[in-house]
């Protein structure tokens, strides 16, 4: 077990070793939080407009520094690297991210592992009432952890049905309701397993429990399908439960089970696999398993891959999903894709972006579009770079550094008026405060280091701006003459020079 550990189901705990930590402030558990489940670096600027969004600048992240020293209790599990903050996932154990981990394996045994772990609500108690930002983002994830339980909860309650263990299979239903109390597949799969293991008054309870919850929250009733359900059971047509020794897989698709599938490749938009796609849709590997073999989505590729043949039917299949739903899947597409990250063949960081942005996750968003940018910028597609820069900045990304990064970029395309337009955005940005300057001259230091003169020529004449604004005229004058001659340089590294001259820029 590693030293540090972060628990947040339930109200949030922090320990170190078997001591437990204290913090005397929300904001720290809050920041940890939020490092830990998202399991990636965050730049400070955007850790502050998610903690303390009405605080000016320089208050926020004089508060972020004190915050971290106090979450610096946690050990080293807390990395801080320059504007970078991140917690190590070697070094310290999050019950969330382990959570999720578990559920993306696809084995039984991690599945009953994960389920395990959630001993309560995400962030139980936790509220910030002056950050706004980072409850959206609490709700977000709750939504997400809820919806990732209740699919697993059913997949082992449809495999316990399957082995003939009716005490699982009830146990593993029951939670399903407890999380979701208007869930009516929850609800229809309770009923179900109820009357399978004998108790046919217990499974007419359900429903009857069903509709007054409805009633008294909604004010509608179930649908046909459990009202159809329920009618089944009360006259002892109840269907029979799968065979125990039969293969888990249903005999040909259902309705409901192709529009959840259909709907599910629409979303991910790109050939899939059939666990991205039991994923996505929510469905059990039987119900996958009988609609493709049934022809719903082509398949092609080995391993077999599958989408919708025809775009019709998928626009139809997005036109037909309410704004919620259509963000649950595509998070769902994004988490998923996110966990096969790094390995042979899989997603890019852009398309895990991409869905996350259309979740409305849009700081996951960001963090990703960072990630690909970077990684366009290390295979020397500058125009790739720029559109994942340019994403970044769409879902709110509007820090110094990425306004930096779309005008070296721009420069290297050599559209000069546009790299203009960002240094000067650069400049609103950062403002007039001491770490503004010493931000400004640690860029250009590192961009003399790696002799990148596109960059060279932004980040001296960024410093050259603030130096400027801040009195300080010799030094701007020499930061303008390093521009200068990085620019030139840049000019003869050029086949065809551009019409630009120095006093244009």
């Amino acid at each position: 077990m590693a030293e540090a550990q972060i628990l947040l189901f339930g109200p949030p705990r922090v320990r170190r070793g078997d001591a437990e930590v204290r913090f005397d402030t929300r904001k720290a558990v809050a920041l940890l939080a939020v490092l830990a489940v998202t399991g990636q670096p965050h730049g400070r600027d955007a850790l502050t407009e998610l903690l303390w969004p009405d605080l000016p600048r320089a208050n926020a992240r004089s508060t972020l520094r004190r915050t971290l020293s106090v979450a610096a209790a946690i050990g080293p599990a807390l990395v801080v690297d320059g504007d970078a903050i991140a917690v190590d996932p070697g070094a310290c154990f999050c019950d969330v991210a382990e959570f999720r981990r578990l559920v993306g394996e696809g084995t039984l045994a991690a599945a009953t592992d994960a389920v395990a772990l959630v001993t309560g609500r995400f962030l139980e108690g936790l509220v910030l009432r002056d950050s706004p930002e980072f409850d959206d983002w609490r709700f977000g994830v709750e939504r997400m952890l809820q919806d990732e339980l209740s699919v697993t909860l059913r997949r082992l309650s449809s495999h316990a049905v399957r082995s003939g263990d009716f005490d699982a299979a009830l146990s593993f239903a029951r939670r399903r309701t407890e999380i979701d109390a208007l869930s009516e597949p929850a609800h229809a799969d309770l009923m179900l397993v109820t009357a399978w293991a004998g108790d046919r008054s217990g499974a007419l309870r359900v429903y009857r429990d069903l509709v007054r919850r409805l009633d008294h929250a909604l004010g509608v009733s179930p649908v046909p399908s459990t009202q159809a359900l329920y009618h089944a059971i009360r006259t002892g047509a109840t269907p029979p439960p799968p065979s125990p020794a039969s293969r888990p897989r249903v005999q040909g698709a259902q309705p409901e089970v192709v529009r959840q599938l259909v709907a599910a490749a629409a979303v991910i938009g790109a050939p899939a696999d059939a666990e991205l796609l039991r994923i996505v849709s929510g469905r059990d590997e039987a119900e996958i398993a009988a609609a493709l073999e049934d022809g719903v989505l082509q398949g092609s590729g080995e391993p077999r891959a599958y989408a919708v043949a025809d775009p019709l039917v998928a626009a139809q299949a997005l036109s037909a999903l309410s704004l919620a739903r259509r963000r649950l899947l595509h998070g769902r597409v994004a988490e998923a894709l996110a966990r096969r990250a790094g390995t042979v063949g899989e997603a890019s960081a852009e398309a895990v972006g991409e869905h996350f942005a259309d979740a409305g996750r849009d700081a996951e968003a960001a963090e990703w579009f960072a990630l690909a940018a970077a990684a366009a910028s290390e295979r020397g597609d500058d125009s790739a770079a720029l559109d994942a820069w340019r994403s970044a900045q769409a879902v709110g990304l509007d820090t110094v550094a990425v306004h930096l990064a779309v005008a070296t970029g721009l420069l290297r395309l050599r559209r000069y008026a546009e790299a203009l337009v960002a240094l000067g955005r650069a400049g609103e940005r950062a403002g007039d405060d001491a770490a503004a300057l010493a931000a400004a001259r640690q860029e250009l230091a590192a961009a003399e280091r790696s002799a990148d003169h596109p960059r060279i020529v932004v980040c001296s004449s960024h410093l050259s701006d603030l130096l400027y604004a801040a009195g300080d005229e010799d030094a701007a004058r020499a930061a303008q003459r390093r521009w200068a001659e990085a620019l030139a340089e840049l000019e003869r590294d050029d086949a065809e020079p551009s019409p630009w001259t120095l006093s244009e820029w």
